[in-house]
């Protein structure tokens, strides 16, 4: 899971980071999304397999130093 600020191109941006690290194109299976009561923020669930632990890892890392992510999970 992923909240980040409600940004235009965000959820791209996401996506084409966790493709990048898995070799996963995602789609409308793999992917929901639900903004805050206040639409401020955006919560972004995937729904993927990796190889290995380290990879969630590497995951979390990488999406938590993008700009507008508050945090991952």
């Amino acid at each position: 899971k992923v909240i980040f600020h409600s940004i235009d191109g965000m959820e791209a941006q996401i996506c084409a980071v966790v493709a990048e690290a898995t070799g996963l194109q995602l789609g409308p299976h793999e992917v929901s999304l639900r903004k805050s009561s206040g639409a401020r923020f955006t919560s972004m669930t995937l729904d993927i397999e990796v190889q290995n632990a380290e990879t969630v890892l590497d995951l979390y890392k990488t999406l938590g130093g993008l700009e507008n992510v508050v945090s991952c999970f």
